[in-house]
């Protein structure tokens, strides 16, 4: 019989106390051999068998352990490994240097067969430029490995959940018909393990000052929220007992009623679903950090039919203002598309028009002394209109010229696109939220082409350039304030 080379490793999941449960589970470790690293004792003749185990120690923190592999049909021991427990965090096998078999190797959460690549990667964030790297690092691991032995790393459990997040059950499980990828339930169990689900119509402040503090940003948001379409049904909770789906009523505070949907009873359940209509929109609330890079968090959602009053939302604001106070976290800002409910919530929370005296001049009609602040969205305003420019039902006059869509035509037709980098795509009115087409239209290449080559065409350069300062004075963060002024004014 030749002799096997199979790797070997002691891994645990938390520091123990008692010798006789250390043992045990020194025991399970070994055993199991999916549970394997491969020694860094780069001498050694032989691999360890997770099979064959000894362990001797009456300390109660320290024990030696050992393994045997096979040669011509005989037991041959290994070296002894000294493992001091007091020494072991989350997952970390200790090895004595002395005794030549290897180091101390932090392996996160690995629990399958890992290489030097695999510890290099740990510890990271997920970027594009090492998911190719974990890929790969799953991949060659993953044709080592026999069975359901593959085991992989807090890392690697994070980009397939995020994967997951990102497509769905669908789209998960062709990635995994074509790509080592862990199973769709372990997904799920760490999902539900790693996240806490949030309840519709609950506002999440505490979440989100913990957010906050954690990533060390300012205590200050801007409010910013939204409702899309979704395909509605009604769904049973089975954690909460309780329906989901329907639109629950609007309270006082501008919130919408929650637990109302409890069932309670068959007659409560068929009442509920007579009485209350069937959501068709998510209305989704998101606090965005007031810094570079800093992911949004949402924290609150709803099910809505739309239908709401601009009362409705002043008193939604005011309320969310008083819970947020209650945190210490000042809200900048609230952001909104160009819905006339939101906008004329705008104008009463920031008392416009203002006719008052005040040190800017007459044509200044703000009022100084509000603390609140309410923007419209600046990328549903670009896209508003960007539609409003490729919508040719009416016609866009600016002083002499006309506003038109056929001079971007005409620019792709007969300009050769190295010149300008635009596509008909960009010109399409199917899709009205995709904000890419925006940036291609106002770019500097496409508004150079029109005065060059097409004739008659100031009017709509001049319509793309009042687009582009009004991007750049909300989303180019290297304007000065007075230059996004300008831009705005």
């Amino acid at each position: 019989m030749n002799s096997q080379k199979r790797p070997f490793a002691a891994i645990f999941s938390s520091t123990l106390d008692d010798a006789e449960t250390s043992k045990r589970q020194m025991k399970d470790a070994l055993y199991t051999e999916s549970m394997v690293v491969e020694s860094l004792d780069d001498n050694m003749s032989d691999k360890i068998s997770p099979y064959q185990w000894s362990i001797e120690s009456d300390e109660p923190t320290q024990f030696e352990a050992g393994c045997t592999s096979f040669s011509n049909d005989e037991p041959v021991m290994s070296d002894l490994v000294t493992v001091d427990i007091t020494q072991l965090s989350h997952d970390t096998l200790c090895c004595d240097e002395e005794s030549g078999n290897g180091e101390m190797l932090k392996l996160g959460s690995c629990y399958g067969t890992a290489d030097r690549s695999t510890r290099d990667l740990e510890g990271r964030t997920i970027t594009s430029s090492n998911t190719i790297d974990i890929l790969s690092n799953v991949s060659s691991r993953s044709a080592k490995t026999r069975g359901q032995g593959m085991r992989y790393t807090m890392l690697e459990k994070d980009l397939f959940t995020y994967r997951f997040i990102q497509g769905v059950k669908e789209l998960y499980e062709f990635d995994r018909a074509n790509t080592p990828s862990p199973h769709i339930r372990t997904v799920q169990r760490y999902l539900s393990k790693s996240a806490e689900c949030s309840t519709e119509g609950k506002l999440i402040i505490k979440e989100l000052k913990e957010y906050l503090e954690r990533n060390r940003y300012p205590l200050a948001i801007c409010w910013s929220e939204d409702a899309t379409r979704i395909t509605g049904g009604i769904e049973y909770n089975l954690n909460e007992d309780k329906l989901s789906g329907l639109v629950a009523p609007i309270g006082t505070n501008g919130m919408p009623i929650m637990n109302l949907f409890k069932c309670s009873s068959p007659r409560k359940v068929l009442a509920d679903i007579q009485d209350n209509p069937i959501g068709r929109n998510v209305q989704l609330c998101m606090a965005q950090p007031i810094c570079m890079d800093a992911a949004p968090f949402c924290i609150l959602y709803n099910c809505t039919n739309n239908k709401f009053s601009t009362t409705d939302v002043l008193n939604k604001w005011n309320f969310v203002q008083a819970e947020m106070d209650k945190e210490d976290i000042k809200v900048v800002c609230m952001a909104t598309d160009g819905d006339s409910r939101f906008i004329g919530a705008m104008l009463k929370k920031m008392k416009l028009p203002n006719h008052n005296d005040n040190p800017f001049g007459a044509w200044f009609v703000s009022n100084t002394n509000n603390d609140s602040l309410c923007v419209q969205d600046p990328t549903h305003l670009a896209n508003k209109f960007r539609t409003r420019l490729v919508n040719q039902t009416k016609q866009l006059i600016l002083g002499r010229f006309q506003v038109s869509k056929i001079h971007l035509e005409k620019l792709v037709r007969d300009v050769s696109k190295d010149q300008h980098g635009l596509a008909e795509g960009a010109l399409s009115d199917k899709d009205k939220m995709k904000f890419r087409p925006v940036e291609k239209i106002t770019s500097e290449q496409v508004m150079s082409s029109l005065d060059q080559h097409i004739p008659l065409s100031n009017g709509t350069v001049a319509y793309l350039k009042i687009i582009s300062c009004i991007i750049s004075s909300y989303m180019d963060p290297s304007l000065s304030p007075s230059h996004r002024i300008f831009n705005v004014w």
